[in-house]
């Protein structure tokens, strides 16, 4: 899937070295248009739990695309987070460009929103990028280049609306970039019957 869908536009001389850790269960893809926001026609999942739980309806009650998938824990994430990560999934690849930038367009969502918010329970995502004349702090002396607001990675306690006061209620409506958060516990809404998650944020790019 990294080499079909996630690199499709890069010729196949200029792609190598990819690589996955974690739960295979927890990659899938998506196809044929609208999916969490995502307008274009294909791209790819990557979950801590099944990714086949991802499609189901809301029940906001309870936690269904979440399980222990028994993938560890990820030492970049841990920096993020300043806590363990479970679950892990993760893609590696080398890629050579010929012009002067790349793009990708990514879309974060947990089913740990609402009820876990600014507490210990922080799911995370980030994007790094390593090469010639990179030098950060992170593996491959690699820089983080998914971020909100420029200074902050993409996790629950970095983006919500803040805690849900009963399940199936929305937030309180105001937390750190509350802005780019949508909130799917409304059971009438267009997704609720979608997506198995009870919040996920607005398209980003890198």
């Amino acid at each position: 899937m990294v080499d079909t869908i996630l690199l499709a536009n890069v010729e196949p001389e200029f792609k190598k070295n990819i690589t996955f850790s974690g739960n295979p269960q927890a990659v899938g893809y998506f196809s044929n248009g609208y999916f969490l926001g995502f307008s274009q026609a294909s791209g790819m999942v990557l979950s801590t739990g099944s990714a086949t739980s991802i499609d189901q309806a809301n029940t906001c009650t309870s936690q269904n695309a979440s399980s222990n998938m028994g993938s560890g824990s990820d030492v970049d994430l841990d920096q993020l987070t300043s806590l363990s990560t479970h679950d892990a999934c993760v893609i590696e690849f080398d890629i050579m460009l010929f012009n002067d930038s790349a793009f990708l367009s990514y879309i974060f969502a947990s089913e740990e929103y609402h009820e876990y918010v600014n507490t210990i329970f922080n799911d995370v995502f980030g994007f790094f990028l390593s090469g010639p004349g990179i030098s950060a702090p992170f593996t491959n002396n690699a820089m983080i280049v998914s971020l909100v607001s420029d200074t902050m990675p993409i996790a629950i306690n970095s983006i919500n609306c803040g805690k849900e006061p009963t399940p199936c209620f929305p937030p309180p409506g105001y937390g750190p970039n509350c802005q780019y958060l949508n909130d799917n516990t409304d059971a009438s809404g267009s997704d609720f019957n979608r997506f198995v998650f009870d919040a996920f944020t607005d398209p980003f790019a890198v």
